[in-house]
């Protein structure tokens, strides 16, 4: 009992430092806001901030393009074999300190980040799946497009060897 009390006192001293940070995160970046609205109105657009959604930027990896960047070395290291997404998800966690509390907010990474990186490189026809994309039960199977060498290469590349 008395472990769990103070694995319990524990996670709460850790929430106080986490608000903390963030209510000073906040404070800045309504301050950088103000100061965009600002210069907003002296260009003439003072309702900047109505038209301009919000995005929400994944500071977790470095910046932007980072987490991209980093499936698109991991599968290329990999290749030609396929990567599940669950690995996937497991090297990340590694990668980037990510913590999920929940099994659900894994499998939330799983499908919608990181499914939407893996997507960006499939658009680019740099990558190639396995799986079936409807398919909710299984996990994902990626690989770096591979392309094996052609006989002909294959029989240069010994020809050049041997002499």
């Amino acid at each position: 009992m008395a472990n769990e009390l103070a694995a319990v006192l524990g996670e709460l001293e850790r929430i106080e430092a986490t608000l903390g940070e963030l209510a000073a995160r906040k404070a800045h970046l309504e301050g950088v806001r103000d100061s965009l609205t600002q210069v907003g109105a002296v260009m003439g657009i003072e309702q900047l901030q109505r038209f301009v959604p919000a995005v929400r930027v994944h500071r977790a990896y470095g910046g932007r393009g980072f987490l991209v960047d980093w499936l698109r070395g991991l599968l290329q290291a990999a290749a030609p074999h396929w990567v599940d997404t669950r690995s996937m998800v497991a090297l990340a966690e590694q990668e980037f300190d990510l913590t999920f509390p929940t099994y659900i907010q894994r499998d939330a990474y799983r499908k919608n980040t990181l499914g939407r990186a893996l997507r960006k490189l499939l658009s680019q026809d740099l990558v190639e799946r396995q799986h079936n994309p409807e398919s909710t039960s299984s996990p994902g199977l990626w690989r770096w497009k591979w392309q094996a060498p052609a006989v002909e290469q294959l029989r240069a590349a010994a020809d050049q060897e041997a002499s």
